[in-house]
């Protein structure tokens, strides 16, 4: 009797050890989960928010006349604007062509401009790297 009521205690004891065991162990998988959350996953969503709303301004924002570039490579010049999805390009002189606006991947008519006031500020560093390479050259 009394080795009954031993092994009965004995037995309780395990049930109620094994509970928060099994409890304790998922803790840290949920922890590494929850820093990979804030680390990883919820600044590549904020960033890919970013970049599409700065693609839809982009095409938003698309005339007639504008330099692109298509996601396939192709650089040509926007003829007209056939409705809020279609726009028709011009990729050689008279070589007229219908795609869909999301296929756009970039704007070259804006970046013009930003490309310019970045050679204005290389221009003269490279030209005293000219420099520099022809006295070596010299010597």
């Amino acid at each position: 009797m009394l080795t009954a009521l031993f092994a009965s205690s004995t037995q309780t004891s395990v049930a109620s050890n094994a509970e928060p065991n099994s409890v304790m162990m998922l803790a840290p998988f949920v922890l590494i989960f929850g820093i990979f959350y804030f680390l990883v996953i919820r600044p590549q969503n904020k960033r890919i928010k970013t970049q599409q709303q700065e693609q839809a301004q982009m095409l938003s924002a698309l005339k007639k006349g504008d330099q692109i570039m298509t996601a396939g490579g192709v650089f040509a010049t926007v003829h007209k604007m056939i409705n809020d999805e279609q726009i028709e390009i011009e990729i050689s002189q008279g070589v007229y062509v219908k795609m869909l606006k999301t296929m756009i991947s970039k704007s070259l008519s804006a970046g013009a401009v930003d490309q310019q006031e970045v050679s204005e500020k290389v221009a003269p560093k490279a030209k005293a790297l000219r420099a520099v390479t022809k006295k070596d050259k010299g010597a």
